[in-house]
């Protein structure tokens, strides 16, 4: 009996009521001895109540590139391919270089005749310096060998420059992973030759990603950087996570009338990849603590009034209470109630509550775990 009428509450809306008629027939014997209508139940909450958003989302990438050189050249080698997971700073191609390593060291040695002619040239001065203190020259040529100084000190300058700078030429003819990711595309192959402008490999990040998802313009004011939410991937339904938005982009679609956030989620254990769907509950306009039941615990009448059955236990009997509510906002399957007969901890008929009686006696079969 508790397994059908567990299967009655999880069925769809329309099925539940013919779902349940056929229990209580099952039922009528067993009410026969007890005397009470079997019936499912849940306590009343106590909760801050919030407007709960239900989102679709995309999981993309937080960082994605198209890795291009800096430098024109043919590739000499190509360390990587698609799917492999480089760490930042690890080498993904090199060009050839040699045409840039003979250009460094030819500077390397024009750099060190220089500084030879600027010690002799240093070594000159001082001896003029030493003769013009004895009269022994005129001060003419101690003015020309500072000179000379100046010069060669001067050169020894711009070919150390240039050597940093063919340094770095040489080393961007090395291409590394600017981050951490997995190589998404391989677009190049040894041997071709590549300008600055072409794409070698497509890098994407996925230690950490982040979910997309679009929020409808009522609640632009609401939402805010740490705003709650609960996050589930659909390829990870028995997954969910708590989470808060990372980012809002206050610039709207004119056609949806809609506004982008951004959800970043660690995904340092690989179960995520970009391109998964998402859903999100986006919690806004958090108010005060109220009163929460499921949503099956009211009935509603034709005339538009709202009941709630309570069951009042008197020397083990358990008897159905009739109480008139009033409904504010709902969190999925809870509703906020306004009742000044119920308290938290109540007991409320959730299923099996449709024709009962006030004051009847009922057997609780179930008791049901309200979830938010």
């Amino acid at each position: 009996m508790t397994g059908l009428f567990k299967f009655c509450g999880d069925a769809l809306p329309f099925v539940r009521a013919a779902c349940f008629g056929v229990v209580l027939l099952f039922a009528s014997s067993s009410s026969s001895q007890t005397g009470g209508v079997p019936v499912s139940i849940a306590q009343v909450e106590r909760a801050p109540v919030h407007d709960d958003i239900p989102l679709s989302g995309t999981v993309v990438e937080r960082r994605f590139v198209r890795m291009s050189p800096r430098v024109a050249g043919y590739i000499r080698r190509v360390l990587v391919d698609a799917g492999d997971e480089v760490e930042a700073g690890d080498v993904i191609v090199e060009l050839d270089d040699k045409l840039a390593a003979i250009e460094l060291e030819t500077v390397k040695l024009a750099l060190k005749e220089e500084k030879i002619r600027y010690d002799e040239s240093v070594r000159l001065r001082d001896e003029a310096m030493q003769l013009v203190s004895k009269n022994h020259i005129a001060g003419s040529e101690v003015a020309s060998a500072q000179a000379q100084v100046a010069i060669y000190g001067s050169g020894v300058e711009r070919l150390t420059n240039q050597l940093r700078r063919e340094r770095e030429l040489l080393n961007q003819h090395t291409v590394t992973a600017p981050f951490a990711g997995v190589v998404a595309a391989k677009l190049v192959e040894i041997g071709q030759w590549v300008e600055t402008s072409t794409a070698l490999v497509e890098l994407s990040e996925i230690a950490h990603l982040r979910v997309e998802a679009s929020v409808p313009q009522a609640y632009f004011t609401a939402v805010k950087v740490g705003t709650p939410l609960k996050l589930q991937i659909d390829a990870l339904p028995e997954q969910e996570l708590n989470a808060v938005v990372s980012t809002v982009i206050p610039v709207g679609s004119s056609v949806a009338r809609t506004f982008p956030i951004r959800i970043d989620i660690n995904n340092k254990k690989r179960l995520l990849a970009p391109g998964m769907s998402a859903q999100v509950r986006l919690f806004v306009n958090r108010a005060q603590f109220a009163l929460l039941l499921p949503q099956d615990a009211v009935v509603r009448g034709s005339n538009g009034s709202e009941t709630v059955w309570r069951v009042d236990s008197n020397d083990g009997v358990n008897a159905a209470v009739k109480l008139t509510v009033s409904t504010g906002r709902s969190m999925l399957n809870l509703v906020e109630v306004i009742s000044n007969d119920l308290r938290e901890g109540d007991k409320v008929i959730v299923h099996g509550n449709e024709r009962l009686v006030d004051g009847q006696t009922v057997d609780i079969i179930e008791e049901i775990k309200p979830s938010s």
